[in-house]
């Protein structure tokens, strides 16, 4: 069956971020982030009719919504996440940027949807912390230049 149900959806958004160019050529930028999300269904839920209208159906609740004809799941959720940014940029030629990145994260999902955000957020932080570390290279190539070289080799 093909479930729907009305609900009550609260988002919270948190940023923090700055920069510091130590010069033309080389900056740096923190960014801090924390997005928090709850969803509550109302206890009615519909079914989707061939005809693409609703029906109350009674079979179904929110505290049990079938799943997999075996494994019930709550739909109510409460989705936190918190992200941590520190990015070094270097431009060592025009249009040319190397730029390191270590980002730090953590990620909850449960469906605890009436805790508050100080408790959803003190659950976050005893989840495992995800680190990531990349470096992107970016180099212009200037073909006007690249043809007169090639040019010249050839002759």
């Amino acid at each position: 069956d093909i479930l729907f149900g009305e609900r009550d959806q609260k988002t919270m958004i948190n940023s923090f971020s700055g920069n510091y160019n130590f010069n033309t050529n080389h900056g740096l930028t923190l960014t801090l982030r924390n997005y928090w999300t709850t969803v509550n269904y109302e206890d009615q839920l519909y079914t989707l009719e061939e005809n693409g209208s609703l029906s109350a159906n009674n079979s179904y609740t929110v505290e049990q919504t079938l799943v997999n004809d075996t494994n019930y799941s709550n739909p109510n959720i409460n989705y936190d996440i918190w992200n941590f940014d520190l990015r070094y940029s270097w431009q060592f030629a025009p249009g040319s940027h190397l730029t390191a990145l270590y980002r730090n994260q953590l990620f909850n999902h449960t469906d605890a949807s009436e805790d508050g955000y100080l408790d959803s957020l003190d659950n976050l932080f005893k989840e495992p912390l995800k680190q990531r570390f990349s470096l992107k290279l970016v180099y212009y190539l200037d073909y006007n230049s690249l043809k007169k070289v090639l040019r010249k080799s050839n002759t």
